[in-house]
């Protein structure tokens, strides 16, 4: 939450410049996975990661380490007891697509329509009452587009929530050695 709220600002100033270079997307989710498992642990929830080793983005690692805490802890934040998280990779037609799933509580057309916005964000208690800023997934999508991504989100109420990030030209491990 206080990671949130010091990066957000720096965000609005032009002040979070990626420093773009061939990242392991693999890594960081199973680093960011890591440092959430007391919470996973406490609420039985398990988290399958469905990514191969070789899953690389040309992207700001500090800033996909941002995304991907931020997207985990809503999922997890909104997943009941003995709830499920899925980390999913799809690369198509030239575009590289990560997506966290969960079987969480949810959100409304009218939830969905105010995500992305500062002026709307209030923040709702997690299933254990967890609270939060609001700023998390602001934050996520203005990363994302920094990065050159986008990101989506489906979802059902009572059924869960999934963000998608899309991010073009995908890095193929053969390719980092020429970039490196």
């Amino acid at each position: 939450m206080l990671e949130n709220t010091l990066h957000w600002p720096l965000s609005q100033m032009n002040g979070l410049r990626p420093a773009l270079r061939p990242t392991d997307v693999s890594a960081i989710i199973q680093e960011q996975i890591g440092l959430l498992q007391p919470v996973v642990d406490a609420k039985h929830i398990s988290i399958s990661p469905d990514l191969t080793a070789d899953t690389f983005l040309l992207a700001d690692e500090n800033h996909l380490a941002i995304i991907f805490r931020n997207l985990l802890q809503n999922a997890l934040k909104f997943t009941n007891l003995g709830g499920r998280i899925r980390v999913s990779h799809t690369t198509e037609a030239g575009l590289q697509r990560i997506a966290i799933s969960d079987t969480g509580v949810g959100m409304t057309s009218a939830q969905l329509d105010s995500l992305f916005r500062v002026q709307n964000q209030s923040s709702q208690p997690g299933t254990a009452n967890e609270a939060g800023t609001g700023l998390g997934l602001v934050l996520v999508k203005e990363l994302t587009e920094t990065n050159g991504g986008t990101v989506s989100v489906r979802s059902d109420v009572g059924k869960g929530t999934t963000f998608t990030l899309t991010f073009a030209q995908p890095i193929e491990r053969s390719s980092l050695l020429a970039i490196r």
